[in-house]
C-alpha cells in the first residue's frame, strides 16, 4: 500500500443525473496523487506544501521524519512538486537502557519483589519509580506477613 498527501485547493462537485456521484478536481488532486502513484510500497509520500505545513507543528515534527524522495514533474500543470517519505521517528531508547538488566542492578532494583516504572511529570521529565510485586510469601510490600 501507498499514501500520497498533499494540501492545497480542490473543486467538489456532484456529476451525474441518473447515476449521482461526487467527486473531487483540480491541482491539488492531482499532486495528491502523483505523490501516492510515484510513491514508496509502504510508507506515507507528501508533498512540499504538505512538508511546510508538518514543519509549523513542533509535536508533529517530533514523532516522525522527512526524508527527500524525489522531484515530480507534472507537465499538465506547468509544475515541478518535490516529494518526501514520512517515517517514524526512532525513539531514543532511554526507556530500554532504563529497564536494562545492567541498569536494574546500578539501581539496585533486581529482587523479585520489586519492578521499574518510568513515567513523565507535568514538566515532561522521566521519573522511575521502584515498584513493590505482589509474591506468595509477601504481603505486596515487600514485607513478610506478620
Amino acid at each position: 500500500m501507498r499514501i500520497g498527501i498533499h494540501t492545497g485547493k480542490v473543486v467538489a462537485g456532484i456529476i451525474g443525473s441518473k447515476v449521482v456521484r461526487y467527486d473531487i478536481f483540480g491541482e491539488g488532486v492531482l499532486i495528491a496523487n502523483k505523490m501516492e502513484s510515484n510513491g514508496v510500497q509502504g510508507k506515507v509520500c507528501v508533498s512540499e506544501d504538505t512538508k511546510r505545513i508538518m514543519e509549523q507543528h513542533t509535536d508533529i515534527i517530533a514523532e516522525y521524519q522527512l526524508e527527500d524522495h524525489m522531484t515530480i514533474e507534472l507537465p499538465s500543470i506547468n509544475r515541478n512538486v518535490k516529494s518526501y517519505t514520512v517515517d517514524r521517528r526512532e525513539r531514543n531508547s532511554i526507556v530500554s537502557d532504563m529497564l536494562s538488566s545492567e541498569y536494574r542492578k546500578s539501581l539496585g532494583i533486581g529482587s523479585k519483589n520489586s519492578s521499574l516504572a518510568s513515567m513523565k511529570d507535568d514538566s515532561g521529565l522521566v521519573k522511575n519509580l521502584q515498584l513493590p510485586t505482589r509474591s506468595d510469601e509477601s504481603n505486596g510490600f515487600g514485607n513478610q506477613d506478620s
